[in-house]
């Protein structure tokens, strides 16, 4: 009876200019399971500016301070950020140890039959992250296929979807070289480990990070997303609503601007043009 008396209650609360969606939303356990707990724990992860540690010692960031705004709206009880390891995102949600991640999770399809993801909250072409005079003159991952010598860093695991897809244009898992985080990534070439970072071109000031960015334009665009449990889909469904209306009345533009994310203009023109996940990888619903 508490159960219904709750969800009844978060209808109330969200049910006003969401239709059909709040309605399907009352049948998802995990909005009874966060009224009871007071609380959502959203799992966060390293990648400045979108999710990190302030100096004090508090998660914080684009995608933070987005989901803070998102689950506002949905009437929903305080956020509680689980800074976790990227290693450990995946088996703390299915471990229940967390209610959903964040965000900067890549949309690909085979991803999409063990979670469900949100709308795209990323957007970008991949890159190489070179030194400065771009020695091997790299002009894209193609060229990193074609000369076996190279080597690229990507962040572990590298056979997620930035390094399938160099693998996909020949480059081989020797020429990889795992790293935790952009930093080390950064790191490893400007230390002479690796002959370029590959990334999608959205870190911020490369310049200042003693980088030059080179856009690979052939590659396809590729989108990070927030990640829920499968059989969280109305939540996810809720959220997606929210968050597509906070990018298109341009909050979540002035959120890139005031951290400092690069790109603002360009990345919130293609995230109004996304509606879901499947729109990146068809079989994400």
């Amino acid at each position: 009876m508490r159960a219904k008396q709750l969800a009844l209650s978060l209808f109330l609360t969200v049910g006003v200019g969401s239709g059909a969606t709040a309605i399907a939303a009352q049948d998802d356990p995990l909005f009874v399971k966060i009224r009871e707990a007071g609380e959502v724990r959203v799992g966060v992860a390293p990648s400045p500016p979108y999710m990190m540690l302030s100096p004090s010692g508090e998660a914080t960031g684009v995608a933070v301070e987005m989901n803070r705004l998102i689950l506002k709206a949905m009437g929903l009880p305080k956020m509680t950020p689980v800074f976790l390891e990227w290693s450990a995102v995946f088996p703390a949600l299915d471990a229940r140890q967390i209610d959903y991640v964040g965000g900067q999770i890549n949309i690909v399809d085979d991803r999409c039959q063990k979670m469900a993801l949100s709308t795209p909250m990323t957007a970008a072409h991949l890159a190489l992250f070179v030194l400065p005079n771009n020695p091997k003159q790299l002009t894209s991952i193609d060229d990193v296929a074609r000369n076996p010598s190279l080597k690229i860093s990507v962040v572990q695991p590298y056979n997620s979807a930035y390094g399938l897809y160099a693998k996909s244009l020949g480059v081989t898992w020797d020429q990889m070289v795992g790293v935790p985080e952009h930093q080390a990534g950064i790191a490893s070439v400007l230390g002479g480990r690796t002959d370029a970072y590959l990334a999608a071109a959205q870190i911020p000031d490369p310049e200042k990070n003693g980088v030059k960015l080179v856009v690979d334009e052939k590659s396809p665009i590729f989108a990070n997303a927030a990640a829920f449990r499968i059989e969280n889909k109305a939540f996810r469904d809720a959220y997606n609503e929210h968050a597509l209306r906070l990018i298109k009345d341009g909050t979540y533009k002035q959120l890139w601007e005031k951290f400092g994310a690069p790109y603002a203009d360009v990345t919130n023109k293609l995230l109004t043009s996304f509606s879901s996940a499947g729109d990146i990888a068809p079989a994400c619903k």
